[in-house]
Formats: structure tokens, C-alpha cells, sequence
């Protein structure tokens, strides 16, 4: 609500595109750049209830994991698909990347572990914030 109220939605905006999708409800979810949990949250509002998620920040991760949303938190630096790990690779049905895309954080070379943890036919959902 805190973030709402200053105009960061993306975490439901994510959740809503999952929901218009018909991803079911219990699809295999990968949330890259996790942070605080934000759209972890906006998912499990939504029913979603199988959710991973990774964040280069264990101080964000202690926040994430304090909302008792996903089944497994794991710290990683992305941003380096040639040592993407094996483990995440084909994995996931849907990959949601909220406040990654943004001045300071990461680049496109992110989307490239996007797909490289879909599963054929799996949905990647990302918001690219403009700052000025």
C-alpha cells in the first residue's frame, strides 16, 4: 500500500498479467530480482501459491522472507547468463522480473535467464522503468 501510494504498482501490474493469462494457480513461479517481496505478495493476493524467488540482496531477502510467500529465497547476482545455474534452466512456467529493468540495476542481459529458466511455453513478465 506504501508503495502504491507513490505511484509503484508493477508488482500488481505483474500479478494481474499472470492472472489475464490464465497462468493456473499453482504454476511453477521464478521471481528474478525479488527484493522485499513486493511482487511475491501481489501474486499470492492473486492465489498464485508456488513462488521462487532470487536477489543479489541478503538484506532484501531477510525482508522477503518475513512474508512467508516463497518456497525458496536463494542470493545470486544475475545478469550473467553464460553461469546461469543448471538447477533454475526449463524450470518455471511463469518468470516475473518487477524493479529490475531501471537505471542502476540491471540490463538486458537479464532477459536472457528469463528464458533460460521458461519451460517451453512459459510466460516471462517484466516492466522497463523509465527514469529521468
Amino acid at each position: 500500500k506504501l508503495f502504491t501510494g507513490i505511484g509503484y504498482d508493477d508488482p500488481i501490474k505483474i500479478a494481474e498479467t499472470a492472472e489475464g493469462l490464465d497462468i493456473p494457480k499453482d504454476a511453477k513461479i521464478l521471481d528474478l530480482v525479488c527484493g522485499t517481496g513486493l511482487v511475491g505478495v501481489a501474486l499470492k493476493d492473486k492465489g498464485y501459491v508456488n513462488i521462487e524467488g532470487i536477489d543479489a540482496s541478503p538484506h532484501m531477502l531477510e525482508e522477503a522472507k518475513k512474508k512467508d510467500i516463497y518456497t525458496s529465497l536463494d542470493e545470486m547476482f544475475l545478469g550473467s547468463p553464460d553461469t546461469f545455474p543448471e538447477k533454475y534452466r526449463g524450470q518455471y512456467d511463469l518468470v516475473t522480473a518487477g524493479g529490475a529493468f531501471a537505471r542502476g540495476h540491471l540490463g538486458p542481459e537479464l532477459i536472457d535467464e528469463m528464458v533460460l529458466s521458461l519451460k517451453p511455453g512459459g510466460y516471462a513478465i517484466f516492466i522497463i522503468r523509465e527514469f529521468q
